[in-house]
């Protein structure tokens, strides 16, 4: 309904079913979807103020900073405070989704917070074993890889995605939200009364990082 705030998290169920096909190949698509979801239905903190319709230039200018390019080529490094720098792990395990790259890369002096991001990964990796989808460049996809410093076909497919899952709809002038979200994997802390047999990906929950500095 109108009034559902997106609070999912990226469990394995959910990211497959996002993937629609392999996760072990589609993955980085699967956690940007994620994400996107954040930007068009999340809490005040994330979600996008957009026009209802919007256009996928609307989305751009609101989520990139006022320097990113507007051309169909894949953006270079341009802005650390850009949303695209931002490596995949820095959306999974920052504490914030506003969190840039500076800020991502500045919790590394933190020696307890290191310990906690080992911690994560060994998990992230046992848990894509157990299911059989473990990327063989997994490293590289997380700590190497913009998420969103993709060019502008590959994120208007994320687009299309979402029309083609039911998340948006498509309308003359652009992409306009829907009320109604389709049914979807959903985890047994955000539904008690699901009945899930895969494991539960906690660990990318966004820990609370403000107190692991202090």
């Amino acid at each position: 309904m109108a009034d559902q705030v997106w609070r999912d998290r990226p469990t394995v169920p959910l990211l497959q079913w996002l993937a629609r096909g392999s996760l072990r190949q589609h993955l980085l698509q699967a956690i940007r979807l994620w994400v996107w979801l954040h930007l068009l239905y999340g809490d005040r903190q994330t979600r996008l103020s957009l026009p209802d319709p919007f256009t996928y230039a609307d989305w751009r200018d609101a989520f990139f900073s006022t320097t990113h390019p507007t051309g169909d080529e894949k953006p270079k490094e341009h802005d650390p405070h850009c949303p695209c720098a931002k490596v995949t792990a820095a959306w999974l395990w920052g504490d914030r989704l506003s969190l840039n790259q500076l800020e991502w890369n500045a919790l590394h002096t933190n020696r307890e917070w290191v310990k906690h991001l080992k911690t994560q990964h060994q998990q992230l990796v046992q848990s894509f074993e157990d299911h059989g989808v473990l990327p063989p460049n997994l490293d590289k996809l997380l700590y190497q890889t913009r998420l969103f410093g993709m060019t502008r076909r590959t994120l208007a497919g994320d687009l299309h995605s979402l029309c083609d899952m039911h998340w948006l709809q498509r309308v003359e002038v652009g992409y306009q939200r829907v009320t109604d979200w389709p049914e979807r994997p959903v985890s047994r802390t955000d539904r008690q009364d699901t009945q899930l047999s895969a494991h539960d990906l906690g660990f990318l929950m966004q820990p609370d990082l403000a107190a692991i500095a202090d």
